[in-house]
């Protein structure tokens, strides 16, 4: 068959669920052609639809996206026929588009709606350009690759950074959350002492209590900080312990009160509310320094969510990192397709968020090591895919296979450093025979020309319908042909699964009244978020009164947070406990 005639058939297919070689003898037999491609022409085009089927099976997509993407194949055949650079997989544009393409696409499934509408057009553009570049003998096509390339770049960058953002978030709440329960566990463990005048012990639960969670969160639990306020609440306790009455009157604590308001950081913005504070302190200990009898109470305690610690998860997540990508049984039926976005060992806690950066779900170490094990989660193998699945086709797909290629000896690598292509198939699936390729001009990697037809007629054995199998992992993994609707809900001892905390814009969604700390100023200032304005794109914050203490534009406010230099936290008591407090102090002074 003539090549001008090869190439009309391979612009002319219509059915993309079978290898070009494929489609193009279907046409062939439809006109009556009875001339067929050359050998060499058909090994390239067997290997092409050979290893577009490694490629769809080892590196699975969602399948609205896998289906689209197959309108590629009669570019991939007549760059087979057309460019002798294609025979060195990773080196082609078309291969670095796809490869490129893939990571972008890892995480789209139906269902993102407007987010997922980018990966959807660089597709169909990238597609639909390709063709039209070839029916004007290939002018710009290379140009279009690369732009399709860098775009396919950018969309992985932008999923990275909005997913940072997440993690970032969440580890500023884990934070503020250790930070509560170490804060609460030292003022319950020194109220407990003994019992306090009601004023002290609210001003111990309220006030204190902040600027605790607030030198933590600055300056870690390890600092001469922390210890500093742990001494100063005390013997702030100390000055206030029950005396005797024949005991004489003592110092009324001048240093302690010079300490405590030192450390009172919460309210360091309130020059007037810190002073009330400190006189009602003050004058409490002049009657107690004097022995006359004051009211004591036995003081509440700071409630402290119990924490049930799993078993670690560690051994059996050896090797999961973060930016790898999990293809996960839901709770409802389906497939996720979720990022590990964060990993705390501290809490053993992960991150997982969508193709948008936004979260899905979060779990603990032991949760997931369980998923692995059961086979209800899968890792999504990454990185150079279809150049690899070029490789892997004709048995080069071990870095043994590679020095036997080049001569060169195996490198000495860690056990964990990937080779080039992806490991062979699992047991009980078929292997595409070895593929041959036209002879290259250089010498380069290439299928044999004897098993053509064998391979021609091998690939179509497999079902376009049938589900993709993931690639195989160093950790034990679950049989490759599993049927989500085959698999029970499972069953996550953690949180349940939460709309997205970033919209569009990048900035998390905070309800009015929440209390947030600014570290880039000296010292730290706490105010709460009164309100966020998307329309100027603007957040003012107040203090207690509901003066203005800060307007932040939000990229201002996104940069505060990715440097670390906000904490979002919530340490008010609610509504009800401040009206019961503000009765009794009522009831009090009107006694």
């Amino acid at each position: 068959m003539a090549r001008e005639d090869l190439f009309n058939y391979l612009h002319a297919i219509d059915d993309f669920d079978v290898s070009p070689l494929q489609a193009v003898l279907a046409q062939a037999e439809v006109v009556g052609e009875p001339a067929l491609p050359s050998r060499e022409d058909s090994a390239a085009l067997a290997w092409v639809g050979a290893t577009y089927d490694h490629w769809e099976k080892h590196f699975p997509l969602d399948q609205g996206i896998a289906i689209s993407l197959r309108r590629i194949k009669p570019v991939l055949g007549l760059m087979a026929l057309a460019d002798n650079q294609f025979y060195t997989p990773g080196v082609h544009p078309l291969h670095q588009a796809l490869d490129n393409l893939y990571d972008a696409a890892v995480g789209w499934q139906d269902g993102l709606g407007r987010a997922g509408e980018p990966v959807q057009k660089l597709i169909d553009q990238m597609i639909e350009g390709a063709l039209a570049c070839l029916q004007d003998n290939g002018a710009g096509l290379m140009a279009l690759l690369r732009e399709s390339a860098k775009s396919a770049q950018r969309l992985q960058t932008r999923t990275h950074r909005m997913g940072q953002r997440t993690a970032d978030a969440e580890r500023g709440q884990l934070r503020a959350a250790r930070a509560r329960e170490t804060a609460a566990n030292m003022i319950n463990a020194q109220i407990t002492r003994h019992p306090l005048p009601a004023d002290i012990g609210d001003f111990l639960t309220s006030h204190w209590f902040e600027s605790a969670q607030l030198v933590l969160l600055k300056f870690g639990e390890d600092s001469s900080q922390w210890r500093e306020i742990n001494a100063a609440t005390v013997e702030l306790l100390d000055t206030l312990a029950p005396r005797a009455e024949d005991t004489p009157a003592s110092d009324p604590g001048s240093q302690v009160m010079q300490r405590v308001r030192q450390w009172l950081m919460s309210l360091q913005h309130d020059q007037q509310l810190t002073d009330e504070v400190i006189s009602a302190i003050e004058f409490t200990h002049l009657r107690v320094a004097k022995g006359v009898a004051v009211d004591r109470v036995a003081t509440s305690l700071i409630p402290v969510s119990a924490t049930d610690q799993k078993a670690s998860g560690d051994a059996e997540l050896a090797g999961i990192e973060t930016g790898q990508w999990f293809l996960v049984q839901a709770r409802k039926g389906g497939m996720l397709r979720i990022q590990l976005a964060m990993m705390q060992p501290k809490e053993q806690r992960l991150l997982f968020c969508n193709n948008t950066g936004a979260r899905v779900q979060s779990m603990d170490y032991a949760s997931f090591a369980d998923l692995l094990n059961q086979g209800k989660a899968y890792l999504l193998d990454t990185g150079a895919s279809f150049s690899r699945s070029l490789a892997a086709v004709i048995g080069v797909d071990t870095e043994e296979a590679i020095a036997r290629l080049t001569g060169n000896p195996v490198p000495v690598r860690k056990q964990r450093e990937a080779a080039p292509v992806p490991e062979a198939k699992p047991s009980g699936a078929s292997r595409p025979a070895p593929a041959p390729a036209p002879a290259p001009k250089q010498a380069q990697p290439r299928p044999r020309e004897e098993p053509a037809r064998a391979t021609a007629a091998a690939a179509p054995q497999q079902t376009p319908t049938e589900r993709p199998v993931p690639p195989p992992q160093p950790q034990p993994q679950p049989q490759t042909e599993i049927e989500p609707d085959e698999l029970p809900p499972v069953q996550v001892a953690s949180e349940p699964p939460s709309q997205p905390d970033l919209p569009e814009s990048g900035i998390p969604e905070l309800p009015m009244g929440t209390w947030l700390g600014f570290h880039d100023l000296d010292p730290p200032l706490l105010a709460k978020l009164a309100m966020h304005d998307k329309v100027r794109r603007l957040l003012i914050f107040v203090n207690r009164k509901g003066i203005e203490l800060r307007r932040l534009h939000e990229d201002e406010y996104m940069e505060l947070l990715q440097d670390g230099q906000v904490d979002i936290l919530e340490t008010k008591t609610n509504f009800r406990e401040q009206v019961e407090r503000a009765r009794q102090r009522m009831a009090r002074h009107q006694t």
